[in-house]
C-alpha cells in the first residue's frame, strides 16, 4: 500500500506542475472530505507544508477561520467572511438558510449553528476566489461538502437537494479528496482525541453504532450530489487501511 504522506507528496507535485504551466483549469481549492477522525486536518496540514516547500503560496481554512483561537476571536474572524459573502451573494445565502430550515434541524440552536458554519465556509470560498487571500491554492479540511453533510446529519428530514448550491457557488476549481475510513476506526480515532467539537464526538463512547453508520451513508449521499454536478474523475479517492 502507498503511504498517506507519499500520496500527499504526489498530490502536491501535481498541483505544483499545474500552477507552473499556467493551466487554465488549475485547482484553486483542495477540499478533504470524510468522517470525523479520518485525518482531514492532518492531511490538509501536510499538503499545505508540501506546497509551501515547493514555493506555492497557500492559505487554509483552518488558519483563516482560526479554529485554534478563543471563541470570541474565532467568531469575530469568521464574521468577516460571512459578511463578505452576504454582501455579494445575499440571495444565495438566504436560500441556504431557507434550505437548512426545510431540512428540519432538531433545535433552533442547531439551525443557527449549522447556518453560521455554512455561511462562514461559503464566504471564505468567495473571499479566496476574489483574490484577497493572495494565495494560489486554498487547502480545506472542512469545506462545502462537509457543511452539507453536517446539515444532513443533524436534520430530521432529508428531502432537500443540494446540487443547486454546488452548481451556483461553483465547484470546477475544487479538487475533492475523499478519505475512506471505516466507521469503527474513525470512531476509535476520534475518541482518542483530547479536544474535539465534532458532531460525532457528541455521541460519546457509548453512542449507537448505527449513528456512525448513518453518518458514513450520508457521506455517500453528498458525493452523489457532487457527481450530479461534475464528472466523477474530479473526485480523488484517498484512504486508510
Amino acid at each position: 500500500m502507498v503511504s498517506i504522506p507519499r500520496c500527499v507528496r504526489c498530490l502536491a507535485e501535481k498541483l505544483v506542475t499545474s500552477q507552473r504551466t499556467v493551466d487554465p483549469k488549475a485547482v484553486s481549492f483542495v477540499e478533504f472530505y470524510g468522517l470525523s477522525g479520518a485525518g482531514k486536518t492532518t492531511l490538509a496540514r501536510e499538503l499545505e507544508l508540501q506546497l509551501t516547500r515547493h514555493g506555492v503560496s497557500v492559505t487554509s481554512r483552518h488558519e483563516q477561520l482560526t479554529d485554534g483561537s478563543s471563541f470570541f476571536g474565532r467568531h469575530v474572524r469568521r464574521l468577516r467572511f460571512a459578511l463578505f459573502g452576504l454582501t455579494r451573494r445575499p440571495i444565495l445565502f438566504w436560500d441556504v438558510f431557507r434550505k437548512i430550515s426545510r431540512n428540519g434541524q432538531v433545535s433552533v440552536r442547531d439551525l443557527l449553528k449549522v447556518t453560521w458554519n455554512f455561511w462562514c465556509v461559503m464566504g471564505w470560498y468567495l473571499w479566496h476566489r476574489s483574490g484577497r487571500s493572495g494565495a494560489k491554492i486554498a487547502v480545506v479540511d472542512q469545506g462545502l461538502l462537509q457543511a452539507i453533510w453536517s446539515v444532513r446529519f443533524s436534520a430530521r428530514h432529508q428531502q432537500v437537494d443540494w446540487t443547486w448550491l454546488l452548481r451556483d457557488i461553483g465547484v470546477t476549481d475544487i479538487l475533492f479528496v475523499r478519505l475512506h475510513l471505516s466507521a469503527g476506526l474513525a470512531r476509535r480515532r476520534l475518541q482518542a482525541r483530547e479536544h474535539t467539537c465534532s458532531r460525532l464526538a457528541s455521541l460519546g463512547d457509548d453512542g449507537d453504532d448505527s449513528e456512525w453508520q448513518h453518518a458514513a451513508e450520508l457521506l455517500d449521499e453528498v458525493l452523489r450530489d457532487l457527481r450530479a454536478v461534475i464528472h466523477e474523475e474530479q473526485v480523488v479517492r484517498g484512504g486508510h487501511e
